[in-house]
């Protein structure tokens, strides 16, 4: 009996001081600073990409090159907006298998031209085994969209997934030029009532006023003209997977590469294993030493009230 108690015990508090220990070495490395990402600006308040970048990414652990197409300007002859009472944001998602991702991206590319649109953004990712996934967004007539989005399907040798949304924006759209038409009338209210004003103060005054009504009808007029642009084009994003070519490895095989990877690992997996026991004799130490007093006092206790018992 004393001794299963004691064995108890005793197993109890080194798992309490064991887990102690390594909550604390875990919780220290999550405070030691944050992973570093990287974020690129490139999206203006068009809702377009204003920029293109080139640069070598790691993937999961591997170098992949990543090309950035620079978008295309959105053809601005007549400036054609959608004249139609209901203004709707269309857009659609595809996820297609190609034979060759970056011929078809050049396909598509091409398809959007064709029907008076443009590339908002394009870019093609290089495998280590050297096949390619890529993405396109390309932006073209409401009124072309069906037939754009045919002959884009039409390219893939399979349709992973395909979705379209539209955001009727009629009503934000009305009630902006509500908003302009009321500021357009104070700004000829106030230019009148300057015309009259012999004051220096209520010059001032009525300048001051009518400057602020100028600023409110830019800021109108820029988001009327975006929510044009918005419903005359619809937007069509594509994600591009080629399909899977089984083929030999074509890295050749070093032994002694292999052989210090290996060593390196091993050493770090040390290095792991040295941390951890530190950090356990030091925190579990500190643990072990109080909580066993008052195991030990407790133990002492027990065996004292079974003792009488048993008399």
């Amino acid at each position: 009996m004393n001794k299963t108690l004691k064995g108890i015990i005793f197993a109890a508090l080194c798992v309490f001081a064991l887990l102690f220990a390594a909550a604390v070495f875990i919780t220290t490395q999550n405070k030691q600073g944050p992973i570093t990402t990287q974020s690129f600006d490139g999206i203006s308040d068009s809702g377009m990409a204003t920029g293109s970048v080139t640069a070598e990414m790691p993937f999961f652990g591997r170098e992949e090159s990543v090309k950035m197409i620079a978008p295309f300007e959105p053809p601005t002859a007549g400036d054609s907006a959608a004249t139609a009472d209901q203004k709707i944001i269309k857009t659609a998602n595809l996820s297609v298998v190609v034979k060759n991702v970056t011929d078809n991206i050049s396909r598509i590319a091409t398809i959007a031209e064709s029907k008076s649109g443009y590339v908002q953004f394009s870019s093609v990712y290089e495998q280590e085994d050297g096949s390619h996934t890529g993405s396109i967004t390309v932006r073209v007539p409401v009124d072309q969209f069906d037939a754009s989005m045919k002959e884009i399907k039409a390219l893939a040798d399979v349709v992973e997934t395909e979705s379209v949304n539209g955001q009727d924006v009629t009503e934000q759209y009305t009630d902006l030029e509500a908003r302009l038409r009321n500021a357009k009338a104070q700004e000829v209210t106030f230019l009148s009532l300057l015309d009259k004003a012999t004051r220096i103060e209520d010059i001032l005054a009525i300048q001051r006023e009518l400057s602020n009504v100028r600023l409110t009808i830019e800021s109108l007029e820029g988001q009327i003209k975006y929510l044009e642009n918005t419903t005359s084009y619809a937007t069509i994003s594509v994600s591009l997977s080629e399909v899977p070519v089984f083929s030999a490895p074509t890295k050749t095989f070093r032994f002694m590469t292999i052989i210090k990877e290996a060593g390196k690992a091993l050493v770090e997996v040390l290095q792991v294993f040295a941390t951890l026991a530190i950090w356990f004799v030091i925190i579990g130490g500190g643990v072990l030493v109080p909580l066993g007093l008052v195991a030990w006092a407790l133990y002492a206790i027990i065996k004292r009230v079974i003792r009488r018992m048993n008399k």
